[in-house]
């Protein structure tokens, strides 16, 4: 008989059931009711608290239950998850394996911020089944368009556990003004998603002045140079996030630096060999000298800058400027060498 780690057991006993898994691969009312979580939708996995490489999480969305997002730590877990639109909640419908108290959270708002509970249950113990459960969302919510789902798992049987689908049970949150007028649906329609994105772009903005790597989560604003430049004023690693072509605008690019020395890891290889932006990586943390070119390593100013900040930073420059006498004794003001390390 095939013996199975701990983390792989229940898995393998569900692929052992699969004739089960598949009968209910697409149950009849998830051909009446939309899901809004679905990738085929457009719907989003932002984060998951726990990191599988052959299970992640993007699996509780692809419309399967024979594959799954399997937890790899402690409880609570959580999965967090940009709906496809804006939409009344009536219902979740999970498939799962070993979780024993589950949460379902909803936000409103155009960031992932403040989320209330729309649902908890503990689940029963299938011992090696599915566990096939519809979770009903609060009334008093359900008037209440959702962008961003948390699915948060408080406690589970096992010491591990998997979710192979989340099914959001949706409809479309369209203007009752909208379907009084038909005729007007078209411009209303435009003239609403001209609102809805402004207000949605004042909302980022708001949100990332507090925390820029929220960028992380701004999918649709990546690539706008106002807002990239508030995240990586607000915090320069942010900048990991900015689109490929603002990573190689040098006023982003300082505006990040000039924040979080080390932010230049992100730059492109250009800006990295810039000796403005350089400079200005290591006078604001001389450990960012790691991450500039092998030019600027080699720049005798760019070393010094970042010794003068930090000693350690030293050991990122050139062969030939460790043995420089006055770029020695400057590191050596804040930082202890040894012969050998020299």
């Amino acid at each position: 008989q095939q013996q199975f780690g701990p983390d792989e057991d229940h898995i393998a006993f569900a692929w052992q059931q699969r004739p089960l898994v598949e009968q209910y691969d697409r149950p009849w009312w998830r051909c009446m009711m939309p899901d809004a979580a679905a990738s085929s939708e457009g719907g989003r996995v932002l984060m998951v608290s726990s990191l599988d490489m052959e299970h992640p999480g993007d699996n509780v969305i692809d419309g399967s239950r024979r594959s799954c997002w399997l937890s790899t730590g402690l409880y609570p877990q959580e999965i967090l998850l940009a709906l496809a639109y804006p939409c009344l909640v009536s219902a979740v419908h999970l498939a799962a394996m070993h979780v024993r108290v589950v949460r379902i959270e909803g936000c409103p708002e155009s960031a992932p911020v403040n989320f209330h509970a729309l649902a908890e249950r503990e689940l029963c113990d299938e011992r090696g089944v599915l566990q096939d459960q519809v979770l009903e969302c609060a009334h008093h919510h359900a008037c209440e368009k959702i962008e961003f789902l948390r699915i948060i798992i408080l406690s589970g049987w096992h010491d591990f556990c998997s979710v192979h689908s989340v099914h959001v049970c949706a409809e479309r949150a369209i203007p009752s003004s909208s379907r009084a007028v038909p005729g007007l649906l078209a411009l209303n329609n435009t003239s609403g998603a001209t609102a809805d994105r402004n207000l949605a772009r004042s909302g980022w903005l708001e949100q990332l002045e507090d925390d820029g790597l929220t960028l992380r989560f701004a999918h649709d604003w990546q690539a706008d140079r106002e807002v990239v430049l508030v995240a990586v004023a607000a915090n320069g690693d942010a900048l990991q996030f900015a689109c490929k072509e603002l990573q190689a605008d040098r006023e982003v690019v300082l505006c990040a630096v000039r924040e979080k020395g080390t932010a230049i890891a992100w730059a492109t290889e250009a800006l990295r060999g810039d000796h403005q932006v350089a400079l200005a990586a290591v006078q604001q943390n001389g450990n960012a000298l790691q991450h500039v070119s092998a030019g600027m390593r080699a720049d005798r100013e760019v070393v010094l800058a970042a010794v003068r900040h930090k000693g350690s930073a030293l050991r990122w420059a050139t062969r030939e400027l460790r043995c420089d006498k006055d770029v020695v004794a400057t590191a050596s003001e804040n930082f202890y060498f040894t012969r050998e390390e020299l």
